[in-house]
């Protein structure tokens, strides 16, 4: 088998999983059918690590050329995404089995994970985004009111999203039409490899006007301030296991495509300082009033998942404003570099432990708490469950020796080398800020009550997700390891 049958290979196993899963009536038949399907998977990338002199592999979509481009930056983060989704899956399948009847949609969603991660070219990528943003939709819809109402505020700002993707897009086709060039023009390898404006200002002008467009579609999709208000609610308005999946796949890829797309300009605007420098200070700014807003917000709230939507918030602040470092550092990010290994690795292992925390305060929220006040005395109740929750709370405060912490510790040491040292200095402050809200919970988790009656648990059904807490924990004391395959 070719590089690139295997490319489309890795793409098209969960669409035909999805849709054979949708087919068969039996639930037994649907597990059985998305656990092969991953198995599959898993052979894949085994393969095509084995293989691995060969990145970066590119594939063409009905005529565009270099639509998808794998590297081993995205194999790696696609790999992991994968491993953990299955865990999930199988932890939500063994806590409530009524999940199965959504298994072609979680198959469906991770199908349009991998098209977001590998699209090369922004036409595709703005596909798979709405084949995510459909999978989404059903996934978060339930009985519930507040499923409803978040679920309607998502599809409205994607949709809006979108719309400002399409304005910018179609701007910077305009300009490269009037260069000769085609469709296949509109892909991250070539806009990172060419002067667009070529130091006309007329060109300069639509060029910096569109790119603006699809940043600002990009930031909405991903819940930059001030277009946030949709993904706390998105947090905590739906079944918590279907909010996880999002977290851990959707939002994963469209921070990694904002990590790409806002680091473009860097190559887009060649030696036009001043361009640079104003697009530099535009991000900074917005990505600041992201993270401060985020992180600050977080610290005043009560209702568990709650606090961690707006965490997600302040993460999409600090991607934006390591997009500036990759984008000043000249590393076109179609190609594996220690910055973007870095800057993947801190949006992975935020969302995989933010992931895990919404599914298991979905497992306690069945027990009546959904309030921080609510947690204390579960360890005395919960042990097992407690335990498990603890860990990536843990991850995401920022504690060694878990992932968290060397993320953490990456995205400053990146800041500090590449953008102004005050800057760093803010960042460390809202990390801080972070841990305060997330020890916070921790420490009403911890307080011991008067009287309190152990529940049965059943660890089997904890067990997926403590396999995830372990990655957290392996990680976090041998990120060489990951960092290795990342940068190739």
């Amino acid at each position: 088998m070719s590089y690139n049958s295997m490319l489309y290979a890795v793409l098209l196993v969960p669409l035909v999983a999805a849709i054979a899963v949708s087919i068969v009536p039996p639930k037994k038949l649907k597990f059985l059918i998305t656990n092969l399907a991953y198995l599959l998977l898993y052979m894949l990338f085994i393969a095509l690590l084995i293989t691995n002199s060969s990145f970066p592999i590119v594939g063409n979509l009905l005529g565009i050329k270099n639509a998808f481009l794998l590297n081993s930056t995205s194999l790696t983060l696609i790999i992991i995404l994968t491993f953990i989704s299955h865990m999930l899956t199988l932890g939500f399948i063994l806590n409530r089995p009524a999940m199965a009847e959504k298994l072609d949609l979680i198959l469906l969603m991770l199908f349009a994970t991998y098209g977001i991660i590998t699209s090369n070219n922004l036409i595709v990528l703005l596909l798979f985004m709405e084949i995510a943003l459909a999978a989404t939709t059903f996934i978060l819809l339930g009985k519930r009111r507040e499923s409803l109402e978040a679920t309607i505020k998502m599809v409205i700002m994607l949709i809006l999203g979108s719309i400002f993707m399409i304005i910018g897009l179609g701007g910077l086709y305009t300009v490269l039409r009037g260069q000769n060039i085609d469709i296949d023009g509109l892909s991250i390898s070539y806009l990172s490899s060419t002067n667009l404006v070529k130091h006309n200002i007329k060109v300069s002008n639509i060029v910096l006007f569109s790119y603006l467009m699809v940043l600002l579609g990009i930031g909405i999709e991903t819940g930059i301030v001030p277009f946030y208000m949709w993904l706390p609610d998105v947090y905590s308005g739906p079944d918590a296991f279907s909010s996880a999946l999002f977290i851990l796949l959707v939002d994963t890829a469209d921070l990694y495509a904002l990590l790409r797309i806002s680091s473009l300009y860097g190559f887009i605007f060649g030696n036009l300082a001043d361009v640079i420098e104003l697009v530099t200070n535009v991000i900074i700014a917005f990505s600041m009033a992201s993270f401060i807003l985020g992180e600050l917000s977080a610290l005043t709230q009560t209702n568990l998942r709650r606090i961690f939507g707006y965490s997600g918030v302040a993460d999409a602040g600090y991607t934006l404003l390591l997009s500036s470092c990759l984008a000043l550092s000249k590393a076109p990010p179609q190609y594996p570099s220690a910055l973007l290994a870095i800057t993947t690795f801190f949006i992975m292992f935020s969302n995989i432990a933010l992931s895990n925390i919404i599914s298991l305060i979905g497992i306690i929220e069945e027990k009546g708490i959904s309030k921080i006040d609510e947690v204390r005395g579960l360890p005395w109740r919960l042990p097992i469950l407690s335990i498990n929750l603890l860990i990536p709370l843990f991850s995401l405060a920022g504690v060694p020796p878990l992932v968290g912490f060397i993320a953490k510790f990456f995205v400053i040491s990146a800041i500090t080398k590449s953008l102004n040292k005050v800057v760093a200095v803010i960042v460390i402050v809202f990390f801080a800020v972070c841990a305060a809200y997330v020890l916070r919970i921790i420490t009403n988790l911890c307080y011991r009550p008067s009287r309190f009656a152990r529940e049965r648990e059943f660890i089997i059904r904890i067990l997926p997700f403590s396999i995830i807490n372990l990655v957290l924990l392996i990680c976090g004391i041998l990120p060489n390891i990951i960092l290795k395959f990342m940068i190739g």
